[in-house]
């Protein structure tokens, strides 16, 4: 499992070492430099004023006072703190600090990097022409690389006695600052389906807050979702005991029927009543399928004009037993973008529930319109209608309005207004042209509707 906690400690502190080595770095580089000036200043300032000294030296005695005051000085100050003189009058030499290598001559006077027996030394070299004087004052680079080293060393041990330090606070600082988080997980976990409460926000950081707000936007749809289904539930419950209330009723009543029509009429009713409950089951079905992919819609092209056509020909026995003339109005290919099984789902339920409620010898016509902005399904029949004030009820669940002598359920025309949020389309009732009967309008937006379902719709207000 991956912690934040852990990647923090983790990140902060590589982040940290990575500044702790580039600082390192620049403190040697500084250290360098600056040692490399103060002490080639020193080598400079040591050389000329060895040149004053030999220069006053003219006579042999002088000489010999000279020697004797650097042979003093030499084994008071061994090698005076890492300096070693070498001078030259011509190609005589003069004085030899003891113990220290041989330099050789220059081209030219000045700075300049040696190494006699096999070690690096920095040399200074003055040369006085008037006397043919010639003074060399080195150095070994080893005593200069180890001040450097001790600089170095000297100004990194905090920031390394420091990487402990920090990574206990940022420990302390990553645990405290993501205890908003413990209080809300342990909110979360409180949550049940009956209890979907928001998550207070009111102690929660901004950068957490965000993703509390979208959680509780999470429990509030489910706590829509847990209702709506509560009284689905509930509604089919009570719509399912009716029918088969009465098919127990009528089963009885045959069974003690004597009379052979009176035992058959009964036996109609019953499967009349079978064949309600199988419609209200499948339905219940449909639309159950409907909300639990309402997010795993996966929409193609569809050509509406052949996928109503072969819908209405799986339909056309049931207008045909009620004597109802079923036509089709095309007006050639017209493709929509949406999911075939819904879209013949919803051409069916609107072309069953006009068949349901025109009278015998009426007639339903249904058209595909391709026009310039959208591709539009009418399906008209010329039965008795659906007052305006109830055109927008007639979408909810298991609401039949006034005719509730005709077989149905009460959910046709709902799950056509879920598979028309499901396209992004717009359903529309109004009246029959003609003046007698009910005229559904879907539109499908064209250009083609995104590949991930919306969830809305325009319903008739």
């Amino acid at each position: 499992m991956i912690s934040i906690r852990r990647r923090l400690l983790i990140g902060l502190i590589g982040l940290f070492t990575l500044g702790w080595f580039v600082v390192m770095a620049a403190t040697y580089i500084e250290s360098r430099n600056e040692v490399a000036k103060l002490f080639d200043a020193d080598l400079e300032r040591a050389a000329r004023s060895r040149v004053i000294l030999w220069m006053v030296a003219n006579t042999p005695d002088d000489i010999r006072d000279v020697r004797t005051f650097e042979g003093a000085l030499a084994s008071r100050k061994p090698r005076a703190e890492g300096l070693s003189f070498q001078v030259h009058k011509g190609k005589e030499l003069l004085f030899h600090t003891p113990g220290t290598p041989s330099f050789q001559m220059p081209e030219r006077p000045g700075f300049s990097d040696q190494h006699p027996d096999g070690q690096e030394w920095r040399v200074y070299t003055v040369v006085e022409p008037t006397r043919s004087l010639t003074v060399q004052t080195g150095e070994p680079y080893a005593i200069r690389n180890q001040l450097i080293y001790e600089i170095t060393r000297n100004a990194l041990y905090p920031l390394l006695l420091a990487i402990p330090l920090l990574a206990a606070t940022i420990w302390l600082g990553v645990g405290r600052g993501l205890s908003p988080l413990k209080k809300v997980s342990n909110q979360v976990a409180q949550r049940t389906p009956s209890h979907l409460n928001p998550i207070e926000t009111r102690q929660v950081p901004s950068e957490v807050k965000i993703f509390v707000d979208e959680l509780n936007m999470l429990l509030g749809r489910l706590r829509e979702a847990f209702e709506k289904e509560r009284q689905f539930t509930a509604n089919a419950a009570h719509e399912i005991r009716t029918p088969l209330a009465s098919l127990k009723t009528h089963a009885q009543v045959a069974l003690r029927s004597k009379n052979e029509d009176q035992r058959e009429e009964r036996l109609q009713q019953i499967i009349r009543g079978v064949d309600r409950v199988t419609h209200l089951v499948e339905q219940l079905l449909t639309l159950a399928r409907l909300d639990y992919e309402a997010q795993e819609q996966k929409f193609e092209r569809v050509d509406l004009t052949s996928l109503t056509r072969q819908t209405l020909a799986e339909i056309a026995p049931m207008a045909v037993a009620r004597n109802i003339d079923l036509s089709l109005a095309e007006s050639g290919q017209a493709e929509v973008t949406g999911n075939p099984v819904g879209l013949a789902v919803l051409v069916r339920n609107l072309v069953d529930n006009a068949i349901r409620y025109t009278p015998p010898t009426g007639a339903v016509e249904v058209e595909v319109l391709r026009e310039r902005k959208d591709v539009a399904l009418l399906v008209t029949d010329n039965g008795p209608g659906i007052p305006p004030a109830e055109r927008q009820q007639v979408f909810n669940r298991f609401y039949r309005g006034g005719s509730t002598d005709t077989l149905g359920c009460g959910l046709g025309l709902s799950i056509v207004a879920r598979i028309v949020r499901l396209h992004g389309a717009e359903i529309l009732l109004k009246d029959a042209p003609t003046g007698s009967g009910l005229q559904v309008r879907v539109s499908f937006p064209q250009p083609p509707a995104p590949v991930t379902a919306p969830d809305s719709a325009t319903l008739p207000g």
